[in-house]
């Protein structure tokens, strides 16, 4: 049993049997309509409670999806069971609402009898084929959102048959209340103007269903493509951001806003769907990197959150893939942490290093946080620290023996010099992987520490550089044909410095099923929903067109629905690791020309489809003909 305490609720995941949790007050039914006995869990509750349990539910059936209603358990060894109808997946609608109401109704009827503690099995998660970690997390935020209104029940517990679902609840329940509590922190990192529309929409009744369109509206000159990444961070301030005490107390302190609309952000939190590029997708100009379709102040408040960190993770993954694509294969460590532009785009940083196609990272918190492998050499500080650098080398490696040797503190061959005595003296058992040159004429110094290794019989100790670097002076080395094994690169990949920034835009293009547009704007922003269809001949891309979402042209459609009803969907569920390998073949499929760090001849063609071409001229009309009126 893994026990976590949220608020004042106590929650449990067990591993077991539903009709053997005797210390429950109520154990939870996932029932049929009829509420008849049958297989799964609802077979195996009727059969222990006994025949008067069916007799009990008679007067209740049918119930709907979404329903609880509560009966004696009768032989069960507790005091009720709360029966609830769960959706069938891809059958009821909207199943992710429905399966909601089955947690929190459920919880309600518990609150309204007095009852002090609810055992839940994965509803719907059988023979309903609802997927196990999208209704896991829809059962989790439910129960967290609910435990506000919670007084009598104090603990709720997830009874969970198999080991493989125990343990992604153990893995998952304090994961999403560490995101939530994170998030509550960060819910106003927001720029005022979201609020004030928000309130201002809110107070209108202008409540209905909205589309926000984000995008670049033109490539910088000295990029071909841009590679999507972020995604995943959004979704985790989507899935968990909510309003904490703290947040509603310095909203109250402003004068702008009036006490019943800080009241209801209390019970704020992201209902929507997102369609979005898988990261590692390289897109161009004017295309959708996501869509967002939910209520307009929803749409609305999130803005600020996520043009920041989808700008930051593509800006630097496009960065970090230059990179990559310069040095050919060889190590790229990312060393940008010191001099990035604060600690959360240092951590975020490297996120989208990784997934633009760098091996590892030199921040150990970017280690943690996303399982990126954590790489690192010495400092010049710690051979400053003893009387001689072979001194410090024989010291370093006796803690470290495959590490890299900062070897140009006294002067670069000089570093190598102490090497090969290190070598000489350890004999069979020196071990040391690389030395590291960290400024100088790289070329010449590479090759005679090359050298130099070579002659002493170290072929095996790599050259590791650093200083300064960026694509262009890595391809320039390794043209010039420095034997360079590896590059730690820092500052001009941390903060992009070639191109600081894009040309990123957060827009409505869609409320209440109406097209809407920009008339003033210098930069195409296409209406309504849309999607992106990629050709290829063979395994190359050719060419790409925006069209409406409702068309079927030829092509892969790119934009993947990763959210409904403000929860993540099991497609949206993508490794670190799958991100990046997705990144290297989607980038492989481009034509080559692409692939420089020159601007290429050609563009790649982007089109707009002729039925979204249409859809665009007929919104810009209605909105110039009202101007003109």
């Amino acid at each position: 049993m893994v026990v976590v305490n949220y608020k004042h609720l106590q929650i449990e995941c067990v591993q077991g049997d539903i009709t053997r949790q005797p210390e429950m007050d109520a154990v939870v039914n996932a029932a049929n309509a009829e509420l008849l006995p049958g297989g799964g869990v609802a077979g195996a509750i009727h059969r222990a409670a006994g025949p008067r349990l069916a007799e009990a539910c008679r007067p209740f059936a049918p119930i709907q999806p979404g329903q609880a209603v509560i009966t004696p358990a009768f032989n069960l060894p507790n005091r009720a069971v709360i029966h609830c109808l769960g959706p069938v997946y891809g059958v009821d609608s909207p199943a992710e609402t429905l399966l909601a109401a089955c947690y929190r109704n459920a919880l309600r009827l518990a609150e309204k009898e007095g009852l002090a503690s609810v055992a839940f099995p994965a509803i719907s998660t059988g023979i309903f084929g609802y997927p196990f970690s999208e209704a896991a997390r829809i059962a989790i935020h439910t129960v967290l959102d609910e435990s506000e209104q919670l007084s009598s029940v104090q603990r709720v517990r997830f009874v969970l048959y198999s080991r493989e679902d125990y343990e992604f609840y153990v893995q998952l329940l304090p994961e999403i209340i560490r995101l939530r509590e994170e998030y509550a922190r960060q819910a106003l990192l927001t720029d005022l103007y979201e609020l004030t529309m928000m309130q201002a929409y809110q107070a209108e009744g202008m409540l209905d269903q909205a589309v926000f369109t984000l995008s670049v509206g033109k490539l910088p000159q000295e990029r071909n493509f841009l590679l999507a990444a972020g995604l995943g961070t959004v979704l985790d301030y989507l899935e968990n951001v909510r309003f904490d005490q703290a947040a509603l107390d310095y909203l109250s302190t402003l004068p702008l806003f009036k006490p019943q609309f800080i009241e209801s952000l209390r019970n704020f939190r992201f209902t929507g769907e997102v369609y979005a590029l898988p990261e590692g997708t390289p897109f161009f100009a004017n295309e959708p990197i996501l869509e967002v379709v939910a209520p307009l102040p929803e749409c609305q408040f999130i803005e600020t959150y996520l043009m920041n960190q989808i700008h930051i993770q593509t800006l630097l993954a496009t960065k970090a893939q230059r990179v990559v694509q310069a040095a050919g294969g060889r190590t790229v460590v990312d060393f940008g942490a010191r001099r990035i532009h604060g600690v959360d785009a240092a951590v975020k940083g490297a996120r989208a290093f990784f997934i633009g196609g760098v091996n590892a990272t030199s921040n150990v918190l970017a280690g943690k946080e996303y399982g990126i492998a954590v790489s690192g050499t010495m400092a010049h500080s710690y051979v400053q620290a003893h009387e001689t650098e072979l001194e410090a080398f024989r010291a370093f490696t006796q803690l470290y023996p495959k590490t890299y040797l900062i070897a140009d503190t006294y002067g670069s061959l000089k570093g190598v010099q102490d090497v090969i005595k290190l070598a000489h003296e350890l004999g069979s058992n020196f071990q040391v992987a690389g030395i590291r040159l960290d400024s100088g004429d790289l070329v010449t110094l590479s090759r005679q520490a090359r050298q130099m290794l070579d002659d002493a019989g170290l072929q095996q100790v790599q050259i590791f550089a650093s200083g300064g670097l960026d694509e262009y002076k890595i391809q320039e080395l390794l043209a010039a044909g420095a034997p360079i094994d590896g590059f730690g690169v820092g500052t001009a990949m941390g903060v992009s410095s070639d191109v600081p920034s894009l040309d990123i835009a957060y827009k409505l293009t869609e409320y209440a099923g109406h097209g809407r547009v920009k008339l003033s704007s210098t930069r195409t922003v296409l209406a309504g929903r849309k999607q992106v269809f990629r050709q290829a001949q063979g395994s190359q891309d050719v060419g790409d067109t925006i069209a409406r979402a409702e068309e079927q042209l030829p092509g892969r459609p790119l934009l993947v629905p990763v959210m409904r009803g403000g929860y993540r969907l099991q497609a949206a569920e993508v490794s670190l690791p799958q991100a990046q390998a997705y990144a290297r073949e989607q980038l492989a499929r481009l034509p080559q020309a692409l692939l420089a760090l020159e601007k290429a001849k050609e563009p790649y063609p982007v089109a707009i489809s002729p039925a979204l071409r249409e859809y665009q001229q007929e919104t810009q009309r209605r909105f110039t003909e009202q101007e003109e009126e």
